[in-house]
């Protein structure tokens, strides 16, 4: 006597004994599906005690996740629930192409040089179209066969030949995929040559984390480009699927902890007029150090005497109001005086303090990732790759 109980894709069972077969093309499917709730949780989470800028950030990351989870969902509908996933074509169309949008909003965010500069709605007007013509096609095509052409597994089984082409999204993942990883490579050299001038923690601006991240997302490429020539089944089922969902886990606990870290720097908006600072931002080192009077004598005694190179994540906005002066004139400033740009003229400071410190007796007990933190490094990565770069000039 033959009996089955269980989910039918999870357990087998023959005459007197027990045959377990796991499903991996479930297991993988669920195991990208909790990778990406998981995420969204701790994003969501620590968005509770962020800023407004901050917060305005992190929700772009939401919106990732959850078009995610939304698209996880629907594969899951087209494999094992057919009669509902024709229901959801439209929704797993949205949430296909809203995916690297959404990812592409938070690199745009992240590698701004301008405050007040927005990301473009029109990003949102392509996926847009797109679903309404799903759901159009799928409000008008019969049931049945729609039903046909899903269960044909990507190959073409007669009926409705638009609603077919517009069936096979992974297409269209494919090359909103390829466009906006290229938007976002294109977006980091500017950024970085900005940053140098605005931020003085290298271990927060760099991004290298983001180059990491974004090679990530081309090794995830190929996965829809195999689905142009093989069936989903087939595809679902292969070796390579294994490959994206680690990729995918790996790629979602990266991004959540830089993110969560603050690996990153937001410009704020660009103050030029000293009236708009208040009153407890210009002391006596205001009143001596007037805009177009600055004097490199006088500036640099009284960096040492204030040492605000000591403030990890100082940025020239923050020594601006300080001293008195706008932002772009205390560029030029340090970049005419001092040959060098804000970054590299703090931290050749925090540099000099590191060395004083270690010369002290009184820091024999201090590891060097102490001194440098003590000095105003971020890390003590950052020290050492700035030492290494500044001792070999």
């Amino acid at each position: 006597m033959s009996f089955c109980y269980l989910f039918e894709s999870f357990v087998w069972c023959f005459d007197d004994y027990y045959m377990i077969k796991i499903d991996f093309r479930l297991l993988s499917l669920s195991s990208i599906l909790f990778s990406a709730l998981s995420a969204l949780l701790i994003i969501l989470f620590d968005v509770v005690n962020e800023g407004k800028q901050h917060r305005r950030l992190k929700f772009k990351l939401v919106l990732y996740f959850i078009s995610q989870i939304v698209m996880e969902l629907c594969f899951i509908f087209y494999f094992y629930a057919p009669n509902i996933f024709v229901w959801t074509n439209g929704l797993l169309m949205l949430s296909m192409l809203l995916v690297p949008v959404f990812l592409y909003a938070f690199v745009y965010k992240i590698t701004t040089i301008d405050a007040n500069d927005r990301f473009s709605n029109y990003h949102y007007v392509v996926p847009g179209l797109l679903t309404i013509i799903m759901i159009t096609l799928s409000l008008t095509t019969p049931i049945n066969e729609q039903l046909s052409i899903i269960k044909a597994d990507g190959s073409y089984a007669g009926g409705s030949m638009m609603f077919f082409i517009f069936s096979n999204k992974l297409f269209f993942r494919l090359l909103f995929s390829v466009f906006y990883v290229v938007l976002s490579f294109k977006r980091i050299p500017a950024y970085r040559k900005y940053v140098v001038s605005y931020s003085s923690n290298e271990s927060k601006s760099s991004l290298r984390w983001l180059n990491v991240f974004l090679f990530f997302m081309c090794s995830l490429i190929i996965f829809p480009l195999f689905g142009l020539f093989m069936s989903r089944s087939a595809l679902a089922s292969s070796y390579g699927v294994h490959f994206q969902e680690i990729i995918l886990i790996v790629q979602h606990a990266y991004l959540v902890y830089h993110v969560v870290k603050r690996h990153y720097v937001l410009p704020e908006p660009l103050k030029d007029n000293i009236n708009d600072f208040s009153e407890t931002i210009v002391h006596e080192v205001g009143a001596q150090l007037k805009k177009n009077l600055l004097d490199r004598a006088l500036f640099t005694d009284n960096m040492e005497l204030h040492k605000f190179y000591l403030e990890p994540n100082l940025k020239i906005t923050d020594l601006a109001e300080r001293i008195g002066v706008n932002r772009t004139y205390l560029s030029s400033f340090i970049n005419t005086e001092y040959g060098m740009n804000f970054s590299v003229y703090i931290n050749s400071l925090r540099l000099h303090e590191y060395k004083r410190l270690r010369a002290n007796d009184k820091h024999n007990d201090k590891s060097n990732a102490e001194l440098a933190e003590r000095a105003g490094f971020g890390s003590y990565r950052s020290y050492t790759r700035f030492a290494a770069l500044y001792d070999n000039e």
